[in-house]
């Protein structure tokens, strides 16, 4: 199994949501809903963050949604997600004539067969072929993203052609300085993230190369700052699939406090985290070896305090000058990580 780590020095750092990020994120996605799309993007948002859903979301979609391939896309995720009934007659005759449609972009056949998949209800493997038809036409980003969407949930195995599409669009990616990214931006990046994610994770292998994925990762998360509700939420998307494993695992050790050891303060905590913030469940940490430049043990090898992705040793000795830390981590997975920290 691949993992990737990223050392973060210092929480304030750009590397993952923080508590105020997130605390901050949330009171976006929160009342009044006054659309469809609000209330679908109220919902998606809290479930990424863990947060108690809004009963009044399937209020809204109750009251409001109709029989229009828009309604039932953003009303079959809010359907999903908190297990309210869409009560309109007819839906999945409609969808499946919408992906039938002479001239379908590869928006509609999308949309269409989310919503049938998020409805429970039937949708026809054949629509495989349709996709590939319509990337001949559609031979853009969000159009392969939009394909790898559908397709993870489209019965049967994952057409090989398809998978390997993956790295050859996310080479059409523009890199600035140690970021990637696409000409459309935060949006157009994490639905490509998301569809490569939920399509590798279907497909069993990797999508990406490590400096790929990091490099995108680096690109969503500077964007964690930025005001604005499509802003916000588009920035969640992202992290949600570089945090779901199917890219490449990908974890960051966060230092929460000074790396600096003395006798005031002379315990070193650290917490491994995924992008969105949230530590990691069931792992646990242990230090390999601390030493200071001339040898001596700064902190005694053996199992750190504490778990759950949050974890603290006390130094063992103290004495003046830089030391070098390597530190174990033990996933879910049972698959050990090992940094160094200088």
């Amino acid at each position: 199994m691949r993992v990737l780590v990223t050392l973060c020095v210092l929480a304030s750092l750009a590397c993952s949501l923080s508590p105020a990020n997130r605390e901050k994120i949330a009171s976006v996605f929160n009342l009044p809903i006054d659309s469809l799309k609000s209330a679908y993007q109220v919902t998606v948002a809290r479930s990424i963050l863990q947060l108690p859903l809004l009963e009044t979301s399937c209020d809204f979609v109750a009251n409001n949604a109709q029989l229009a391939l828009a309604d039932l896309y953003f009303a079959s995720h809010i359907s999903k997600i908190q297990g309210c009934p869409v009560d309109i007659a007819g839906i999945e005759d409609f969808l499946n004539s919408e992906i039938a449609g002479e001239g379908a972009s590869m928006n509609t056949v999308f949309k269409a067969v989310t919503s049938l998949s998020n409805f429970g209800m039937t949708v026809d493997g054949s629509v495989n072929e349709n996709i590939a038809a319509k990337l001949k036409e559609e031979d853009t980003v969000m159009a392969h993203s939009l394909a790898y969407l559908a397709a993870a949930v489209l019965p049967g195995d994952v057409p090989k052609d398809l998978v390997d599409s993956i790295e050859d669009i996310a080479h059409r990616a523009d890199t600035i300085g140690n970021a990637m990214s696409f000409e459309g931006g935060l949006m157009e990046t994490s639905m490509f993230l998301k569809g490569a994610a939920v399509l590798a994770q279907k497909a069993g292998k990797a999508a990406l190369t490590d400096q790929m994925t990091q490099k995108f990762a680096n690109y969503i998360v500077s964007n964690k700052d930025k005001a604005g509700k499509s802003n916000l939420f588009y920035t969640l998307v992202g992290l949600d699939a570089l945090s779901s494993g199917s890219l490449v695992p990908t974890h960051l050790i966060v230092l929460d406090n000074s790396a600096v050891i003395s006798e005031g303060q002379s315990t070193l905590k650290v917490s491994l985290v995924n992008p969105l913030g949230v530590t990691v469940k069931d792992s646990t940490a242990k230090i390999v070896s601390a030493k200071g430049a001339g040898g001596q043990a700064i902190f005694t090898p053996g199992p750190m305090s504490g778990g759950d992705g949050v974890f603290e040793v006390s130094a063992s000795e103290l004495t003046r000058g830089v030391f070098s830390a390597e530190l174990g981590f033990e996933l879910p997975s049972a698959t050990w990580l090992q940094i160094i920290v200088l």
